[in-house]
């Protein structure tokens, strides 16, 4: 983001991952072992991309990826009518 100080995170200190809002789809919050919190919003462009980059990093991500699937899915046949 402009004018904030770049941050650096170790996958191998992802503590948890958590449901960003609170319907499935919405994105996740990655936890890290000293407290920080990095939000992933779904509507980030390369949200499913960074999902698979990150799946070895911690066995939830995996669900979350295959939610992203479904997700761009249902969108896509919705907007095919």
């Amino acid at each position: 983001r402009l004018l904030r100080r770049r941050r650096s995170f170790l996958l191998s200190e992802i503590d948890d991952v958590e449901k960003l809002g609170n319907t499935p789809g919405e994105g996740v919050i990655l936890v890290f072992r000293d407290g920080r919190r990095l939000q992933l919003p779904a509507s980030f462009a390369g949200y499913r991309d960074a999902l698979q980059l990150l799946w070895s990093a911690h066995p939830k991500i995996a669900g979350h990826v295959m939610l992203a699937d479904a997700t761009k899915t249902k969108l896509r046949s919705a907007k095919n009518g």
